[in-house]
């Protein structure tokens, strides 16, 4: 809601609420995580909601908070496991035309690597939990990194994306270069993002007086 009028919640109107919380409801389906799911169990539930509505995308944000669940009597090891997991993601994924997009965290190892300034590197493909059958599998490998502990107050607010893999490159995508990612300052109210270098805004929030309420 904060990202979509780019405004604190706190200081929303009440009509800028109202509209922001149908516009979400209304583009956006969360699973309640009261209950601890496995993978299939969420490639249940996104199969029941495909054959509602229409998706273009579904988040598994953390895969490390799932349980892990091997039928009686199968004998295999958990890197067969989630690699059996990643490729039925990516089946998913390919049979219904959707995008499907699975937040990892990185390894103790990677998260110790410091630079030059002392601080944390940008962990690798490789680096994340469950190791490389992640980005063998996936189509697109996206590292999000932010230095959180920097002195300074425009290195600790800003974003780095790097791209380490993209499968499909004839429309124009490409891994980045090792050393210059792109780069997203988040704003001084922490509900939106700006392209450093750039200014300009990452995404163009909704105002009111663009009758959000019957925006679809």
């Amino acid at each position: 809601m904060e990202f979509l009028v780019d405004i604190p919640i706190d200081q929303m109107h009440y009509e800028e609420r109202v509209a922001a919380f149908r516009w979400v409801n209304k583009h956006f389906t969360i699973v309640s995580n009261d209950q601890v799911y496995s993978y299939t169990d969420l490639i249940v539930f996104a199969e029941k909601l495909i054959r509602q509505e229409h998706y273009d995308g579904f988040l598994i944000d953390p895969y490390n908070s799932l349980k892990i669940t091997v039928s009686k009597g199968r004998d295999i090891s958990t890197h067969d496991y989630h690699y059996e997991a990643a490729s039925e993601f990516l089946t998913f994924s390919n049979t219904n035309n959707i995008a499907v997009w699975v937040n990892t965290h990185a390894i103790t190892e990677a998260i110790r690597r410091k630079g030059q300034d002392g601080l944390p590197i940008a962990p690798f493909a490789e680096d994340s939990e469950g190791g490389g059958k992640w980005a063998n599998r996936a189509d697109s490998f996206l590292t999000f990194h932010r230095k959180v502990q920097s002195p300074e107050f425009d290195i600790r607010t800003r974003m780095e994306i790097h791209v380490r893999k993209q499968r499909n490159q004839e429309t124009g995508g490409m891994p980045s270069p090792y050393d210059n990612p792109v780069l997203m300052q988040i704003n001084s109210s922490r509900t939106g993002f700006v392209g450093v270098g750039t200014g300009q805004k990452c995404f163009q929030p909704y105002a009111l007086n663009t009758k959000l309420l019957n925006l679809h």
